[in-house]
């Protein structure tokens, strides 16, 4: 689940280097058909194709490791955003990193930390819906801050 490439040298990393509460908040999120398919989905994309004529809706998560500011692949995002690598990563960053995934520009936590705050919650409840993750935890996950590190200032979200 890596880009080829990375603006902060995401040369790729090893399944082992990824926890798996990061792989079921993307999964959750971006394509819980993805352990199904050879990593194109052929009837997600029929669907869009039905759905969306002009565009848009048809990617896999295999089309779509961009994180915004330049950060293609998991291991650049979690350097970028929270300064650790992905084996680091708590639920809650994992939850934001997911959500970052549908509209990078927009769901930006740096450019609005509302809306980065309210796509992780929405990732939370995908991965408790699909069974990833109890209610309990993702509602104590959820009302946790998190600390994003950009141009050596903390923002909290």
């Amino acid at each position: 689940m890596e880009a080829p490439f990375g603006y902060l040298g995401g040369g790729g990393v090893e399944a082992r280097g990824i926890p798996p509460h990061l792989i079921h908040a993307i999964t959750s999120s971006e394509d819980r058909r993805f352990f199904f398919h050879p990593g194109v989905d052929c009837h997600g994309i029929s669907r869009a194709i039905v759905k969306y004529p002009n565009g848009g809706g048809g990617s896999t998560i295999t089309q779509q490791m961009y994180w915004g500011h330049g950060m293609f692949g998991i291991e650049s995002a979690s350097s970028f955003y929270f300064q650790k690598q992905p084996i680091f990563l708590t639920v809650g960053e994992s939850a934001l990193l997911a959500g970052i995934l549908p509209a990078p520009e927009i769901l930006n936590p740096f450019t609005d930390p509302r809306r980065g705050k309210s796509s992780q919650q929405r990732v939370l409840r995908r991965m408790v819906a699909e069974g990833f993750l109890d209610m309990e935890t993702a509602l104590k996950v959820a009302k946790q801050p998190l600390r994003l590190h950009k141009e050596n200032k903390e923002v909290l979200v």
